[in-house]
């Protein structure tokens, strides 16, 4: 509109962008995926999804591709070491919820009724 091209498609990045991110970037992007996953087999999974991700999923600025490569590496990561739970009505896993690993109430914590870790009374100021 008013004469101006619209330069939407270079304005995102391509699957070429991706392509030679992951190319360049391959030794820290499988690092990243090997230190969150702790497995050789796992790591090179969350590596070849991070790059279909990338390549098929929303629309990118080129700006954040290698952000975005980054992100689909940690989201694959997450999936692949701690799926999601499955369980009617909603409810979170036992260990999800409840008391902690610390024997501390994780709920208590959440909603303001926790103490103090030094003994301290909140409403004091302290």
């Amino acid at each position: 509109m008013f004469g101006r091209k619209d330069n939407r498609e270079a304005q995102f990045a391509t699957c070429k962008d991706f392509q030679k991110i992951f190319t360049e970037e391959m030794g820290s992007l499988h690092l990243l995926a090997l230190m969150l996953t702790a497995d050789e087999y796992k790591a090179q999974h969350c590596f070849v999804a991070g790059l279909e991700d990338s390549i098929q999923g929303n629309p990118v600025f080129q700006q954040w591709a290698r952000s975005w490569s980054k992100r689909a590496i940690i989201k694959n990561a997450i999936k692949l070491v701690a799926p999601a739970p499955e369980l009617p009505g909603g409810e979170l896993p036992e260990p999800l919820h409840g008391r902690d690993d610390r024997g501390g109430d994780r709920d208590a914590a959440c909603d303001g009724r926790a103490t103090d870790p030094c003994g301290r009374d909140r409403e004091q100021g302290a």
